[in-house]
């Protein structure tokens, strides 16, 4: 699992839904001490943790951890699908330069968490 998207989808979530993170915590049933853990990648959070807060939010466990990167509920628009499309066509020494520079413009708008949090 990459823990960075999987703070990042739980980042975006409990924004959408106006959530401070200490009510993130409490209703998740997590400490924020845990989380740093998880940022710092020292431990990963238990299954039964990820289910936890999928149900809290509503969503799969997939969606959380990166391998359904779309809700069913959202659609692709053609922007995001031409984006798609060109980054397929990169090599991926390419891809991971790119990503790179997309995570790093997003930790500096505030729409990713940083690793260093």
């Amino acid at each position: 699992m990459d823990i960075i998207y999987f703070l990042a989808q739980i980042d975006r979530l409990r924004k959408e839904r106006k959530m401070t993170k200490a009510e993130f915590y409490e209703k998740a049933d997590v400490t924020a001490s845990a989380v740093s853990q998880w940022r710092n990648e020292k431990t990963v959070p238990a299954e039964t943790t990820i289910q936890r807060i999928a149900d809290l939010f509503g969503v799969e466990v997939s969606f959380l951890t990166g391998q359904k990167e779309i809700p069913p509920t959202e659609k692709v628009d053609g922007m995001e699908e031409e984006l798609i499309q060109i980054f397929r066509l990169l090599p991926d020494d390419l891809k991971a330069g790119i990503l790179a520079q997309i995570k790093a413009v997003l930790v500096q708008r505030g729409l990713l968490p940083s690793q260093s949090e």
